[in-house]
């Protein structure tokens, strides 16, 4: 792996770098990539950047990471990923002023895409349908079936313990000695429990 600083004599900057191929090949990458800081000022005054690199047996990144942990976030730094990763991790990166003002400039004046065409298509996004007939039918003879005998243990020993109790109006269960001030053993006056028939409908009140 090598691992490479590129200083930009100039605004006395630098770029740290490490790639599995050839520098030279990793030049002429940096050449072509997106229009970052770094990338715009390599291709304005190329000759003004001073190469500084080292080559071991490793595979990883390991010091690439290092410097980055070291300088990134400095005023001289001209990454803007604290990530040594490939691809590029977006994780804590953050783009500059000027960069997030020259993206404001390029929209004036252009008007949002047409994309109802291609939502309509068959490779186009999909849309959220509503439940189909069947699967409502579904949920209603699910929702019918009766709870076994190791869902209903489960329920209960949720419950194991907890009395209920009111405060005139309200009703919840509480363990002994929890419940808040003002709230006592009973139900409300005029409590309703709703009551299921043989088929599993509730009766109305």
């Amino acid at each position: 792996m090598i691992t490479y600083i590129a200083l930009d004599l100039e605004s006395k900057k630098f770029y740290i770098g490490s790639t599995s191929t050839s520098l030279k090949e990793r030049i002429k990458g940096h050449k072509t990539e997106k229009n970052y800081p770094f990338q715009r000022a390599l291709n304005k005054r190329e000759k003004s950047f001073f190469w500084l690199w080292c080559e071991d047996e490793s595979e990883g990144r390991e010091e690439e990471q290092f410097y980055l942990d070291f300088y990134f976030g400095s005023p001289w730094c001209y990454n803007l990923n604290p990530m040594a990763s490939v691809p590029p991790s977006a994780r804590g990166r953050k783009n500059t002023e000027e960069h997030n003002q020259r993206i404001a400039e390029s929209k004036i004046g252009k008007k949002r895409p047409d994309v109802s065409e291609r939502n309509k298509s068959v490779n186009g996004p999909r849309r959220i349908s509503p439940i189909r007939e069947d699967e409502k039918q579904r949920f209603r003879e699910q929702a019918k079936k009766p709870r076994s005998e190791e869902y209903r243990e489960k329920l209960s020993a949720t419950k194991v313990g907890r009395l209920g109790y009111t405060d005139g109006e309200n009703y919840k269960m509480f363990y002994p000695g929890t419940e808040p001030e003002g709230w006592s053993r009973g139900k409300p006056k005029g409590y309703w429990r709703p009551q299921q028939d043989e088929k599993g409908h509730f009766k109305k009140k």
